[in-house]
């Protein structure tokens, strides 16, 4: 069957909110019936990033793909989001409740511009240290940047520091920032 590049970006759209909304309705059943939702899901995901691949070619509809499973993710959190505040009664007294709005923005700031800002300098830090052509140090830059931006929100959220771990990115960026600004490197 031969695509189209729009037929192809199409069916990218399509198997990708599919295979997302598969992911999210998989978590709340049980047994067998939610590792067949899984499996499906996640088949469906791996047809986005083919059929992105053929819309805009490999390197950038592998990336294009990940970046539109980050946002449709984003989005189905987001309408499932409660929005009422936590009940403070049943704390003890003089403590703090772990769901406060700072940090939550703090979090989001270390999963999203200060993971964002390390992995694209450390990226553009490996590709400069390389000694590949430019060509393949572009194709190598457009599969590892979402790879490792990826990799470092997941363990900002997944941990639990986001103080610590936005620091962390900072350290990174700053010192692959040296590498590739600072003469004689």
């Amino acid at each position: 069957m031969l695509l189209t590049s729009g037929s192809a970006t199409a069916a990218s759209l399509i198997t990708g909110c599919c295979g997302l909304v598969a992911l999210r309705y998989s978590w709340r059943q049980p047994g067998t019936v939610q590792r067949l939702i899984s499996l499906a899901g996640w088949v469906l995901l791996a047809s986005t990033v083919y059929f992105a691949s053929l819309a805009w070619g490999s390197e950038f509809g592998i990336s294009y793909a990940l970046a539109g499973f980050t946002l449709a993710a984003l989005v189905l959190v987001a309408v499932n989001t409660e929005r009422r505040p936590p009940k403070p009664e049943g704390a003890a007294i003089g403590t703090r409740i772990s769901t406060s709005a700072a940090r939550k923005l703090l979090t989001f700031l270390a999963a999203g511009p200060c993971a964002g800002a390390a992995s694209c300098q450390l990226t553009l830090a490996t590709i400069n240290v390389l000694p590949v052509s430019e060509i393949n140090g572009m194709a190598a830059a457009a599969l590892l940047f979402p790879v490792l931006w990826g990799i470092m929100a997941y363990i900002s959220v997944a941990v639990g520091r986001p103080a610590r771990y936005a620091m962390g990115f900072a350290a990174i960026f700053l010192v692959s920032s040296a590498v590739i600004y600072l003469p004689g490197y």
